[in-house]
């Protein structure tokens, strides 16, 4: 097994910085400051989790159906 290719350095920086840039986890701070003001305290977290697992579902579902998409028009995409 290859572990310089596993574990490029380059790929996961690049990797972990689109997802940054998409999540965008400092800009949904005030949103979800917001959305937990009217919340009792002990339901913060519950309200945190449930976000972040509609998110995971979105991202997962617009993952998907673009590889679907790219598959069906018989497009392929390479990433520099």
């Amino acid at each position: 097994m290859d572990w310089n290719n596993i574990l490029n350095f380059h790929s996961l920086a690049r990797e972990f910085i689109t997802l940054f840039v998409v999540i965008d986890p400092i800009g949904t701070i005030p949103v979800y400051l917001f959305a937990i003001s009217s919340v009792p305290e002990k339901l913060h977290r519950r309200f945190a989790v449930h976000a972040v697992v509609i998110s995971m579902i979105v991202l997962l579902a617009f993952l998907a159906g673009g590889q679907i998409l790219l598959a069906a028009r018989r497009t392929s995409v390479r990433l520099a």
